[in-house]
């Protein structure tokens, strides 16, 4: 595994062009193949019905949420042949200027020389204690 300039190219970019507005970015991401898996912070948000059911549900969203800002946090991406992954924790800022911190990890495949996502999983960090009714070394 190696660290991947690439892959954080790609998700900066993925990040720049949601926060302008440009839902064009979902089908240059989103991989050609049916197999595909999305896991959102909200308990419904698990889609792996294919990348038509992906794309249709995350440009209602982006339509829903309005012009959202994301800025990449503690960024890392690695690559290793023609598998790839980004993990984050992004700053979103909402247009009623809501803010909040996302876990992001990203799931990329190369696919005719472009890294496509394959896979996403998006959480909010919740202490221990209020999970699992415990506090644990962190």
């Amino acid at each position: 595994m190696n660290p991947s300039k690439e892959i954080a190219d790609v998700m900066k970019n993925f990040y720049d062009r949601w926060s302008a507005g440009d839902s064009s970015f979902i089908d240059d991401l989103l991989t050609s193949q049916n197999d595909i898996v999305v896991v959102g912070t909200d308990p419904d948000e698990w889609w792996q019905q294919g990348r038509d059911t992906v794309r249709k549900i995350w440009s209602t969203q982006f339509k829903e949420m309005g012009r959202v800002t994301i800025k990449p946090g503690r960024l890392s991406a690695y690559a290793d042949g023609d598998a790839g992954w980004a993990v984050d924790d992004p700053a979103l800022r909402m247009p009623d200027g809501t803010q909040a911190s996302l876990r992001f990890t990203c799931v990329f495949a190369r696919e005719s020389g472009d890294w496509r996502l394959v896979h996403a999983h998006a959480s909010v960090g919740v202490p221990n204690e209020d999970v699992i009714g415990q506090e644990l070394t962190t």
